[in-house]
């Protein structure tokens, strides 16, 4: 489910569903929870994906830089395009132990590799030619800890399923006026249940996305 994100909702927005089912739970709670929700049900179901496409990209430059993406963080690397061809995910010890003179290797990118720790992407071999916009790539993001807003498609599809698992939360906290462990299990099984059939979405509309582009010329 790749969804671009020009529309967005405030985490705020939240607090109109839960706030009533947890009497007395301060607003601050209620808001870490839908933030700490929604990164799970994101990074679970892979439903928040971004699509971008790089500018040109020089002989023997074989890093590209992801993002950044507002209030958001990348979790992963979902694929890497070269001109429409799908290249392989590897890692630096596979490139290693089967290429070993891969870091000086130059030609048509066939793998990639990511640092998320860099935030960069790593093509091999490297380019021998320059690359006009021939670079695409999707990433699976999640809210950031500190995000004040999300998506509208995450609050319009489903609100419900984070409702639940912001529920389950705050109802398993001991000791306040809106604990509720029985309601709290409850809501959990139905969180749960929530991000199946959110990751089975995004599975279908994944699989049915033509990812062939049009090639660029090289020169």
């Amino acid at each position: 489910m790749t969804m671009r994100t020009s529309a967005t909702e405030t985490i705020r927005s939240f607090r109109t569903f839960i706030a009533p089912v947890v009497p007395g739970c301060p607003y601050f709670l209620i808001d870490r929870e839908v933030v700490k929700v929604i990164r799970e049900l994101c990074k679970r179901a892979r439903l928040w994906k971004e699509t971008q496409e790089t500018g040109s990209l020089r002989k023997k430059v074989n890093q590209i830089d992801i993002g950044p993406y507002p209030e958001a963080e990348v979790v992963s690397v979902e694929y890497v395009t070269f001109n429409g061809v799908e290249l392989v995910q590897t890692s630096e010890r596979e490139l290693s132990e089967y290429f070993p003179n891969w870091r000086d290797a130059n030609g048509t990118p066939t793998h990639f590799f990511t640092v998320m720790r860099d935030g960069v992407i790593h093509l091999y071999p490297s380019p021998n030619v320059n690359l006009p916009r021939s670079i695409r790539y999707e990433v699976i993001v999640q809210p950031a800890l500190d995000a004040e807003s999300v998506p509208w498609f995450i609050f319009d599809q489903f609100l419900d399923v984070i409702v639940d698992g912001v529920l389950s939360g705050l109802m398993s906290i001991a000791g306040k006026e809106w604990s509720n462990p029985q309601e709290a299990q409850r809501r959990a099984a139905m969180f749960q249940g929530g991000i199946y059939r959110a990751r089975d979405l995004s599975v279908r509309m994944y699989a049915s996305q033509n990812l062939n582009t049009t090639p660029d010329c090289i020169y």
